[in-house]
């Protein structure tokens, strides 16, 4: 609710009856909830927001410690603004999506605003965000991300010349710069134009003319279903609306049979990401992204730690992100040698 004059005030006028609604759901007796949307928005988040009282005084009115208060105001405001979020973005997000948890830190309080303006203006914002930054990403990434990756990726599967690879999120063509040896054919893909410009520039001096590049976001992919043999995407879901449509969009993009391989990081408590980083979660929950793979029919190969992401060189503040690889498969699971002959420290499924 920040600091707009009267949304509280707004709100109550708006939506009390639908919240009342939601307590009702939880509470068997109706005029309990409707007791208890009265404390929480009347008694403290009208008083609180609209008449400014101290927060002695509002102890006072209701008999309990300013701790105590000061607690449960906090609790009810998080929670009245998360249920009033996933009412208001209902026709265009899941009600369990993961953005919920923590949506009201990334968009200012605002009754005017249609929802599809308030998605899209997340999706612009992460635009100029890597266009602005494409400049210096290689330099970051070069520092930042994981030693070994390479050697680790070249061994994760039997890669062929007849195989047609997908970079979602590609950035400036760090993944695909690694396989790009091992294919026939490789497309990058991502939202931010000064992005592409700087992979292709990267693979055209490479001598990859089997490397192209898209613009376009993950949660819509501008490739036919089924027209790929793998998928990857390396740091990318902490960067999406919605983790859960990326993953039906890679998996609609793959064969039957083929491969999605995921890279991100755990999730975390630094909460100064998004604006540090773009971010749109504080990282990927790893056991949220294997439930949407078994909701989506995708059968996981295999998980396992992939390094540590240093920031401190890019953002003047030391902060190690623990990473995660996720390699899942689409459709009956055919044998292979790598099935056999997997190397050390994965976790098999």
């Amino acid at each position: 609710m920040d600091n707009h004059t009267n949304s509280a005030e707004e709100l109550y006028a708006l939506y009390h009856k639908d919240i009342v609604c939601f307590f009702a759901e939880h509470l068997a007796e109706r005029e309990a909830a409707w007791d208890l949307c009265h404390e929480v928005f009347v008694r403290l988040l009208f008083w609180h927001e609209i008449e400014r009282l101290p927060l002695q005084e509002i102890a006072l009115r209701t008999g309990t410690t300013e701790p105590v208060l000061s607690t449960e105001l906090w609790r009810a405001r998080k929670r009245l603004q998360r249920e009033y979020l996933r009412r208001r973005f209902q026709d265009w997000l899941s009600a369990d999506e993961e953005i919920f948890e923590h949506l009201d830190a990334l968009l200012r309080f605002n009754l005017t605003a249609s929802p599809e303006e308030q998605l899209r203006h997340l999706e612009t914002q992460q635009r100029t965000y890597f266009d602005r930054i494409a400049p210096t990403w290689d330099e970051y990434v070069a520092s930042a991300y994981e030693a070994d990756l390479q050697e680790r990726l070249t061994r994760l599967l039997p890669w062929h010349k007849n195989m047609t690879v997908l970079d979602a999120g590609t950035g400036t063509g760090y993944l695909t710069g690694m396989i790009a040896p091992l294919v026939g054919n490789i497309i990058g893909v991502d939202c931010a134009p000064a992005m592409l410009i700087r992979a292709g520039e990267k693979m055209a001096k490479a001598g990859y003319r089997h490397v192209s590049f898209k613009e376009g976001m993950a949660e819509e992919l501008p490739l036919a279903t089924g027209s790929v043999d793998v998928a990857m995407c390396h740091m990318l879901l902490h960067h999406v609306v919605s983790p859960r449509t990326v993953l039906a969009e890679l998996r609609r993009v793959v064969r039957p049979g083929g491969y999605v391989l995921i890279i991100d990081a755990h999730a975390h408590k630094m909460h100064w990401t998004p604006e540090a980083f773009g971010d749109l979660h504080y990282g990927t929950n790893l056991k949220k992204v294997r439930k949407h793979l078994s909701a989506l029919r995708m059968q996981t190969l295999l998980v396992e730690d992939t390094g540590i992401s240093h920031s401190d060189n890019f953002i003047g503040r030391a902060a190690d992100f623990m990473n995660f690889l996720l390699l899942g498969q689409v459709g009956e699971r055919v044998s292979t040698d790598w099935d056999h002959d997997r190397r050390r420290g994965g976790e098999h499924v």
